[in-house]
């Protein structure tokens, strides 16, 4: 293992709601043990690049509701391909060598899952695209 990877590594934060000794599907086990810990340590910045594109966008998020507001990020996720594809890379950015050659042997459902996730953690902390001027 290079040094990036081991800097990579040791950047995440563990997340102990995940049980890694699960034996699970390998989709799954990459999710738990690359996905969820990349996206936990990369939430300021993806929160800050939706903030980026409601106010690039001029969207009155504001004044949406909760349902409405959850319905704009699913759309916004699958129709604006830039955003889509900036926040793939975010967290493909942070893979090791070993697992982006794992990501590539499945990217179309990896990346499914990927975008998944994103989407769940946006709406999850929902609250902190609330004040747009951060």
């Amino acid at each position: 293992m290079n040094d990036r990877d081991q800097t990579l590594l040791s950047l995440r934060p563990h997340i102990s709601t995940i049980d890694l000794e699960k034996i699970s599907l390998s989709e799954e086990s990459f999710q738990n043990k690359t996905v969820r810990p990349i996206l936990k340590l990369q939430q300021d910045i993806i929160i800050g690049l939706v903030k980026n594109f409601l106010q690039r966008h001029k969207v009155n998020y504001t004044a949406m509701s909760l349902p409405e507001k959850e319905k704009f990020i699913d759309l916004a996720l699958n129709r604006d391909l830039k955003l889509k594809n900036t926040l793939l890379g975010i967290v493909i950015g942070h893979f090791t060598v070993l697992e982006l050659m794992e990501f590539n042997s499945n990217s179309q459902n990896l990346s499914k899952r990927i975008a998944d996730l994103l989407q769940q953690r946006i709406i999850d902390n929902i609250i902190l695209l609330d004040n747009l001027e951060d």
